[in-house]
Formats: structure tokens, sequence, C-alpha cells
């Protein structure tokens, strides 16, 4: 049964209740009733409108800080890798030739800046991600709504993201984080409104459509997918009615990785997503390894010498030849993107951002230890599906930049929706276990 709705359903059985109970009793109840959702649809209206002006108060200030409103393409193109998706778009618009960057970058981000540069040139690239950054705090709040049914714990989800100023600050770029983490509160809310495991087509496209989509935006959730895919195939191997609609509902919901695994095979005759993977594979991970074991410079320009010719298995051989300092590096590289700052905020912004952003980082690293126990307690006592999904798939995107060291903290943030609906809904399961303690403490104290 699909959670959400027990409440609900427990709502109308009360008011049918009062209802039966006598002409003009049942009126009253059931007046009554409506009245009070009233009030409270009125109230969370109320609250989200007060919490999207302070959000968009916030994006200013931190925009206006990164000098966005007075050198907006100066902004939204210092990054050399914003460059390379444009020319990618422009591939794919046919206003421009094909460039090996088509090979790195998937088409959906590129796509969508080409249209919004085609709309209305810098101002709609900026408007796009914008839109993607207030859509994921809003979305991401109501899927916590949702999941824990307390309004406070939504609007304390949704001042933490929309305080976030390193999110603010990918959302000036022409970069694929604002998108990223759009279509991560798109798929947090798809477990929200779908029955687990899923029964019906649309729960099941609500689940995989934004996994499908975010792994032709960025190629490392295709882990994501793949795993995705086979507990639902799990799924619809075990039932015994609409197999034949799961599957094709799961195939359909497929169909931006087929195109993209398609376009690859006849533009770069290469079968796959991207080679991204496989070039920072060795080109940082790998050879960032074989620095530290032979003694070579950081900036691992010797070492990408010898590393790259390497074929995959020769690179897999050597981390097993070398298991400690290659665990060393990936437990490093970990804590140094968790509280490293933003490389977007240049000594051109002022100070305040960038010990602000580090700090942020910091004490968000320490937040994480804290509520480890907090999420195993509440999966524990509750055995709560959503939440045991949506950490899984906090920590495991949290994990696979390790790979990568020198980015500061943009694969990291992107994350910060998972995390904030994954404690909110920890902390809800464990309402009703702390509210007994303390009545039972109270009764003991004053008894």
């Amino acid at each position: 049964m699909n959670q959400s709705s027990a409440p609900e359903k427990r709502g109308s059985d009360d008011m049918l209740l009062a209802m039966a109970a006598g002409p003009i009793t049942g009126t009253r109840s059931a007046r009554t009733a409506s009245v009070t959702t009233g009030d409270a649809r009125a109230l969370r209206l109320a609250v989200f409108v007060a919490l999207n002006v302070v959000a968009i108060a916030i994006y200013l200030v931190v925009a206006g800080q990164m000098g966005l409103f007075n050198h907006l393409r100066e902004t939204l193109f210092w990054s050399p890798d914003s460059y390379t998706y444009r020319d990618v778009a422009h591939w794919l618009l046919q206003t421009g030739p094909n460039t090996p960057e088509s090979g790195h970058r998937p088409f959906l981000y590129p796509l969508l800046l080409g249209l919004a540069e085609d709309l209305g040139g810098n101002v709609a690239i900026w408007a796009f991600n914008f839109v993607c950054w207030i859509g994921m705090v809003n979305i991401t709040s109501i899927a916590t709504l949702r999941l824990t049914r307390s309004l406070a714990i939504s609007a304390i989800v949704f001042l933490i993201l929309a305080a976030n100023a390193s999110l603010i600050v990918l959302s000036t770029q022409a970069l694929t984080e604002s998108l990223t983490t759009f279509l991560l509160s798109l798929w947090i809310l798809g477990l929200t409104l779908s029955e687990l495991p899923p029964t019906r087509p649309v729960h099941l496209a609500l689940i995989l459509l934004p996994i499908s989509l975010l792994t032709v935006v960025r190629p490392q959730f295709e882990v994501e997918l793949l795993i995705a895919l086979a507990l639902l195939a799990i799924i619809v191997w075990r039932k015994s009615k609409n197999r034949a609609l799961l599957a094709a509902a799961a195939v359909t919901c497929c169909v931006p990785v087929l195109f993209q695994i398609a376009l690859m095979a006849t533009t770069n005759h290469f079968v796959g997503i991207s080679i991204t993977g496989e070039s920072e594979f060795k080109s940082y991970y790998v050879s960032q390894v074989y620095a530290t074991v032979n003694g070579l410079p950081d900036d691992l320009v010797a070492a990408r010498t010898v590393v790259d010719p390497w074929s995959n298995s020769q690179a897999i051989k050597f981390l097993l030849d070398h298991p400690r300092p290659a665990a060393g590096t990936l437990v490093n590289n970990l804590h140094r993107n968790l509280t490293s700052g933003s490389n977007f905020v240049t000594s051109a912004q002022p100070s305040s951002l960038a010990s602000a952003i580090r700090e942020t980082n910091r004490l968000y690293l320490k937040l994480h230890a804290t509520f480890l126990p907090v999420v195993l307690l509440a999966l524990w006592r509750r055995r709560d599906v959503r939440l045991l999904l949506v950490y899984v798939f906090a920590v495991l995107l949290t994990l696979a930049p390790s790979l990568i060291v020198d980015q500061g903290d943009r694969y990291i943030e992107v994350v910060l929706p998972l995390w904030a609906a994954a404690y909110g809904l920890a902390v809800a399961d464990l309402l009703p276990d702390v509210s007994r303690i303390f009545q039972r403490w109270r009764r003991t104290t004053f008894a």
C-alpha cells in the first residue's frame, strides 16, 4: 500500500462515521472537517509562499556577489566545461560541427542548453538554471511533506536547500548541476507518489524515468540505473499480473538512454553512454594512486603520461597490486570533497562567500556522522523502504566522486536534496518513539 494515502483514508472514515451519527451532527462534523482541511491547505500555501520569498531573497544576494547581474555571460561561461556543453548543443541543433566532446557529454543537458540559447540567449540559459534550482527546492520539500506529514520538517528542508550558497553558485554556471538536482527531487517525489513495489506502469515510470534522464545528463548515474533495472526486473518477474505492461513501461523509460547509446555508436563508434567514465578512472584516480606510489607531483601530468596508455585491465591490476594506497586515496578524496569549498568562487567574489561555503560543507560532514545512527535506528524501528532507498542512493552518489578530487564540492552538493529528505524522514519516523519516551518520563516524574 502507498503509505502516503493512509492518513487521508483515516480522515475520510472519520467523516463518514460522523455523518452516520445523524443528519445534524453528521453535517456539522463534515463541515468542521472540511473547514479544518481547508485551513490546513491555506496554511501550507501561505508557508510555501513565504518560504519562496525568503529563497529568492537569498538567491539574489548570492548571485549578486557572484556578479551574475553585471556580467551574465562571463559568469555563466566562466568554467571551460560550459563551453564544451555549448559546443555539443550547437552540433545537436546543427549549427556547429561535431567535436570530440560529444563523446563525453550526453545529449540531454546540451540540448536543453541550446534550446534555451535559441529562445532567449544567455538570459534564457540563466532562467532555465534558476527554474531548476527553485523547482528542486520546492519539489524536495513537497516530497518531504508527503513523506513525513510534517509542515515543520518540510519547511526546515526547504530552508536548508534554499540557504545553501554552493547550490546557488552552481546555478549561475552553464553546467549540469542544477538540472541534476532538479531530476533528483523529481525522483524523490516519484517515490512518495508510487506504491512500493510498483504494481502499475505509472508508478514504475515515476521511479525509473528520473533515473533514466539523470543518466543522459551525467553518465555516473548508469550505476544507479542498472541497480534500479535489476530490482525492477525481479519485481516484474515475481508479479503474476501486468508483467507485459510493467516491462513495456520500463523499456519506454529507458528510451533516452537507448537514444544516447545509438547516438554514440553512430557518431563516435563507441557502444555506451559516454567515454568519460573510462578517461576519468585512469586520468584521475589511477594516475593519483600511481603518483602516490612513485612519489610524483600532485599535478598528475607525469603520472598520466604513464597511466593513460594502459588498458582497463592493466589499471585494475595496478590497483589490486597496491591496495593500501588505492584505498587510502579514495578515503582522502572523499574527505577532501566533503570539506572543500566551491571552485567557482574566485578572488573576484567576497571572501565571506567562499568561507561560508567551506564552513557549511564541514558542518554537513558532522551532520552526516550524527545522523548515521539516527537513520539506522529509524530503519530498524520502521522498516521504511523509502528511507532505505533515498539514503542508499545518497550514499552511492556521495562515494562515486571520490575518483576525482580537484572539482571542489560540485559533485557533493548535488546530493543535498537526497540527504535532506532522508534525514527529515528519519526524524519523522522516530518522532512517535520520542513522544512515547517523553510521556513516560512525564508520568514517572510527576507521579
